[in-house]
């Protein structure tokens, strides 16, 4: 069981330094967008109103592109949380038929194979 669990650990913390990496990848997209629309919003200012509806239309642009990476990221942990639940009922079911059947758990055998020695 200890095992198990050890297991399961790892996984979360991979799966965590994996979202961290993606986190920062996607803050790292958002400040440069901010610099972007920090710079075309300095800049309308100044210009005329048909250059300010491009400019308007590149900054849509821009934040859907900035939307749809979120969407795709938040998408992307969805599906590792449900990976891991799955992993995790599939184990819980095993570890049940093991009870059932009368078999000792893996960590259990080899507790009693440390107490022999």
């Amino acid at each position: 069981m200890h095992a198990l669990a050890s297991n399961v650990m790892i996984l979360v913390e991979h799966h965590m330094s994996m979202d961290m990496d993606d986190h920062q990848m996607m803050r790292k997209a958002l400040e440069a967008q901010n610099k972007k629309l920090t710079l075309l919003s300095s800049q309308l200012r100044g210009i005329s109103s048909s250059a300010q509806q491009a400019a308007e239309a590149s900054l849509q642009s821009c934040m859907s592109k900035v939307f749809e990476a979120m969407e795709s990221f938040a998408a992307a942990c969805a599906n590792v949380y449900k990976d891991l639940h799955l992993r995790a009922e599939e184990e819980r079911a095993r570890l049940f038929d093991d009870q059932e059947n009368g078999r000792a758990p893996v960590a259990d055998i080899a507790g009693a194979e440390g107490k022999r020695a």
